[in-house]
């Protein structure tokens, strides 16, 4: 073929895709979430082996549940593309220089040095993108909508499918926790330069709380509720701690005093008035039906995307952005839960989950799955969402016989005013979780 048919051929299957130079803006259909800490789990890694709260071992395990589940997503992306016809030229497990790799049929697959997540390369995903005339019908731009919407949503799915699957198995393993259990302690509470009328009588967990004031207790909220009621008042209190039965006075703290002499907040709420005397509930659970727990793990889905969700909306809200200020120029001292997590924040809460048992390490793993798939439903670029976004309205302005394409440059500037946003709050968090880490949420 001579250069000028070829010239011709090109321009005429591809009329309404522009060519221009650069070639790409946003290159390829990578794993948004978690590009941006790609250099930010080598400063964990050093900051976790320089400070040693946590083993080898953990943060290993951490990376790779990490770089899994990132993989799930992009193996997601991968199969529907795959069956919709799109080429895929590269899945990579990791980024920066290849390690290994290796060519099956189209698609390259290998692994890379920064063990951050990963990658699946389809070819054409913007205007921008030069592609071979003889692949363009198996790009993802020229595909029709139901296609394109498909693959750019797997990802997400594929979140709440594993967030699925792990409440599942947490339900049929473990079980759902006993709603009226025995008054057996499960945990001590903990605060700063104070001990607790608990700490101070010796109980350790296993034992059973018996009476308070001669009044027996059959189930935890039955003593509970009792010793709420008595805070700064002095109570009889009996116990059993291993086999003996053990009678002492104590006078239960209250709960608001406490926080804000020994805790992490500057004011309290009028419904914070309780006493406490510093122990926890052990819970007791009962292992559900495989059958039977499939709904218990779809109900108890649906509610916990409702609460992260809200968890979401609140960490970006404008109060939680002026507390995180506040926090970082040491305006407040106080930690703040509600702001993202680096991934010193993830080993260190894993670590915490770890101690705290297997079921604490599952809903570990739901809250990170619902957590960044409803991250990527954001419609902006370089999210998944984004991407959905351009394919709806490019349907939606299309017209029979003659398809809207949107021109990917008057994106590209919010897409990376997207990148920076995440990468400044990836930092700050970063410098937090070290500086000035969130309470053990499993205690």
């Amino acid at each position: 073929m001579s250069e000028e048919n070829k010239d011709k051929t090109t321009e005429s299957s591809i009329p309404n895709y522009q060519k221009l130079e650069p070639p790409q803006l946003l290159p390829t259909r990578v794993s948004p979430a978690f590009v941006a800490f790609a250099f930010l789990f080598f400063l964990t890694t050093v900051f976790v082996f320089g400070n040693g709260f946590s083993s080898v071992a953990l943060v290993v395990s951490v990376i790779v549940g990490l770089s899994a589940i990132v993989m799930v997503h992009e193996f997601s992306h991968f199969v529907v593309a795959k069956l919709s016809g799109m080429k895929c030229t590269e899945f990579f497990v990791g980024f920066g220089p290849r390690i290994w790799s290796t060519k099956r049929g189209e698609t390259e697959y290998g692994v890379k040095a920064i063990p951050a997540g990963g990658y699946v390369r389809i070819i054409g995903m913007t205007n921008l993108e030069e592609v071979d005339p003889a692949d363009e019908n198996r790009t993802y731009r020229s595909k029709p909508y139901y296609q394109r919407a498909l693959t750019t949503s797997a990802g997400v799915i594929s979140h709440f499918v594993m967030a699925f699957v792990i409440l599942w198995i947490a339900f049929v393993t473990v079980g759902l926790p006993q709603k009226h259990g025995p008054a057996v302690v499960g945990t001590l509470s903990e605060y700063r330069n104070f001990q607790t009328p608990a700490q101070k009588l010796g109980i350790r967990p296993g034992d059973r709380i018996v009476a308070m004031d001669g009044i027996r207790f059959k189930t935890w909220d039955q003593f509970a509720n009792y010793v709420h009621s008595r805070a700064n008042k002095p109570v009889s209190l009996t116990y059993q701690h291993g086999s003996k039965v053990l009678t002492a006075n104590v006078i239960p703290a209250d709960f608001a005093d406490l926080v804000v002499a020994h805790g992490s907040v500057a004011q309290t709420k009028k419904s914070d008035h309780y006493g406490i005397i510093g122990v926890g509930q052990k819970i007791f659970y009962a292992p559900r039906h495989p059958v039977t727990a499939i709904s218990d793990a779809g109900i108890t889905l649906y509610h916990q995307t409702g609460r992260t969700t809200g968890a979401i909306g609140q960490i970006f809200s404008p109060d939680a952005l002026h507390r995180l200020w506040n926090q970082v120029t040491n305006q407040t001292t106080s930690p703040d839960t509600q702001r993202l997590s680096s991934p010193v924040g993830i080993v260190r809460v894993v670590g915490q989950a770890a101690h705290s048992g297997f079921l604490s390490v599952l809903a570990v793993l739901v809250s990170v799955n619902l957590s960044v798939g409803l991250l990527n439903l954001l419609p902006l670029l370089p999210f998944d969402g984004g991407h959905l976004a351009i394919a709806t309205y490019e349907a939606i302005r299309s017209r029979r016989g003659k398809r809207h394409i949107v021109d990917i440059r008057k994106v590209a500037p919010i897409a990376y005013a997207v990148v920076s946003v995440f990468i400044i709050l990836s930092l700050t968090s970063l410098y937090l979780d070290i500086v000035r880490p969130v309470p053990n949420p499993f205690q």
